[in-house]
């Protein structure tokens, strides 16, 4: 079995371990988001850049399983869309931790707003103190990560100016305007009420717009490996063995 790991902000690779330890059986890669951002970020200064190095690693990877986390889960997905746009050969199933697609509001969830003006050593001791465990190589690259939340503050903008306009609409009442979206597998969301930075109701969206998607509750904060790893584990398990 060959699973992908699509780490988020601003996890080492390492804590996966906790949950997805080396296993005999398991050809298991590990991609942390700041490899993919330091290498597809400066150029443009857009998250859309990002999205081709990740299609290149799913489609040289091959994976039988995807695990995506935080900025993981955006950029997963947007990959995963673009890949079956051209291809419906990749067959995986996903585990989805809390992150967002679409449904994210600032306004609820304000870190991308507070971290224009947060030092790197608050962001550290934040992250921290809600049991994160941080790449190193994130202070040399904190800067372009200010600008990169400051990019996804704008995109957030312009998605709640389209929100407003379809809330005007009479149609958008009648006819459901969010399509469902099909990744070419089964979809495990195992989500967190209790995360400071994803609130609850993202998780419910993506649940809504995934076909083939299911949900299980586990309150882990935002860091899965901070939170109930046997629990985590037990649920990854049982989803991986309904699907043999």
């Amino acid at each position: 079995m060959k699973r992908l790991i699509l780490s988020g902000i601003p996890c080492v690779p390492e804590a996966w371990h906790k949950i997805f330890p080396v296993e005999k059986n398991v050809q298991q890669k590990i991609i942390p988001f700041i490899d993919i951002f330091t290498k597809g970020f400066y150029k443009n200064k857009k998250l859309s850049d990002l999205v081709p190095l990740v299609c290149d690693i799913i489609q040289d990877f091959l994976p039988d399983q995807i695990i995506m986390h935080d900025m993981g889960v955006t950029v997963g997905i947007l990959s995963l869309i673009s890949i079956l746009k051209k291809t419906r050969g990749l067959q995986c199933d996903m585990v989805i931790f809390n992150g967002a697609f679409g449904y994210f509001d600032v306004n609820k969830s304000n870190h991308p707003i507070r971290i224009q003006n947060m030092s790197y050593a608050d962001f550290e001791y934040e992250v921290r103190k809600n049991g994160g465990e941080i790449d190193p190589k994130y202070r040399d690259h904190y800067v372009a990560v200010q600008q990169f939340y400051q990019e996804l503050v704008e995109i957030n903008k312009l998605y709640a100016i389209k929100r407003n306009i379809e809330d005007l609409s009479e149609s958008s009442k009648l006819v459901n305007s969010r399509s469902q979206i099909d990744l070419g597998g089964k979809v495990l969301i195992i989500a967190s009420r209790n995360d400071p930075y994803i609130y609850f109701e993202c998780l419910e969206s993506l649940k809504s717009i995934i076909l083939n998607s299911y949900m299980k509750i586990i309150d882990y904060g935002h860091f899965p490996y901070s939170g109930s790893v046997e629990l985590i584990k037990n649920e990854i398990k049982k989803f991986s063995n309904n699907l043999e």
